[in-house]
């Protein structure tokens, strides 16, 4: 027993002992007021992603070819003055196009131009005054209109002009209501009022020569248009004076100089020698002959 009580005491004595080295001691361990240990700092860097990557779709470019031409209607006007005037439609368009023609509040005609074609409205000569207007049934939209008065009388005239100087036509208009509807492209043009009309001045621009022109139209009461064309011709070429010979009247004495002395120096030597012939002759046929 005795043995026993001796090995149970030295066994807790040996894990007293091993107690006492795991243990901290007094000295080791941490003063009550001593701040607590911070934590050691991490950083921790955002994670970056990359986008995937991602091919665009094919795509077709866009065609360059460009839109056809949709085409218009126009109206032109020929004129025969005292006989008709014939307005033409041309359709340049795709499509059947529809158009109304009125005379001023009255409906004229209407009619149908095919896609690609034309057509012809004739207004015969009645000596009334009249004014087409043509448009567009689909769109409403004004395609012509015409003057409101006759077909009228064409009057063309021409002038010459030299360079430099100024020209004036004949009254144009009666009364004095020109409309000059094209201007000269060499010159320079004013309108002159007259007792009997309205005339055209025209001065050629400065070193030009050659054909110029200019169109006119007169109001409703001449109801004349017409073209004036100009022939501005080159200046007249100035050319010297020929020298003057001056001959003195009889009885001048010339001037005692060698070019003056020598004819009549000559012409006194010549008749001296004829002088001397004749005498000579004379005195051959008195000398009386000796038998």
């Amino acid at each position: 027993m005795r043995y026993q009580s001796w090995a149970a005491r030295g066994a807790l004595v040996g894990l007293i002992g091993v107690a006492a080295v795991l243990l901290p001691g007094p000295a080791d361990a941490a003063p009550a007021d001593a701040a607590p240990a911070e934590p050691a700092a991490t950083s921790t860097a955002p994670a970056t992603t990359t986008p995937p990557t991602t091919t665009p779709p094919a795509t077709t470019p866009a065609s360059t070819t460009p839109p056809a031409d949709p085409g218009t209607v126009t109206v032109t006007e020929s004129c025969s003055p005292g006989v008709n005037d014939t307005f033409t439609v041309h359709n340049t368009t795709t499509g059947p196009v529809a158009v109304t023609v009125r005379n001023f509040t009255s409906t004229f005609a209407h009619f149908t131009v095919p896609a690609g074609g034309t057509h012809d409205v004739l207004v015969p000569y009645a000596g009334a005054p009249y004014q087409l207007v043509f448009t567009r049934d689909d769109t409403g939209a004004e395609l012509f209109r015409s003057r409101s008065f006759l077909c009228p009388t064409r009057v063309d005239r021409s002038y010459s002009v030299r360079a430099g100087k100024t020209v004036q036509t004949d009254p144009l208009c009666f009364p004095p209501l020109v409309s000059i509807t094209r201007r000269p492209a060499h010159g320079s043009l004013r309108l002159v009022e007259l007792a009997d009309g309205e005339a055209a001045r025209y001065t050629p621009a400065a070193g030009f020569v050659g054909t110029d022109s200019f169109d006119y139209e007169c109001g409703a009461s001449t109801n004349t248009l017409g073209t004036v064309t100009l022939h501005v011709l080159a200046a007249p070429q100035t050319s010297a004076a020929p020298p003057v010979t001056t001959v003195p009247p009889a009885g001048t004495a010339l001037p005692n100089t060698g070019a003056t002395r020598l004819p009549v120096l000559l012409g006194t030597g010549l008749s001296l020698l004829l002088a001397g012939a004749l005498a000579v002759r004379l005195g051959r046929r008195r000398r009386p002959r000796h038998s």
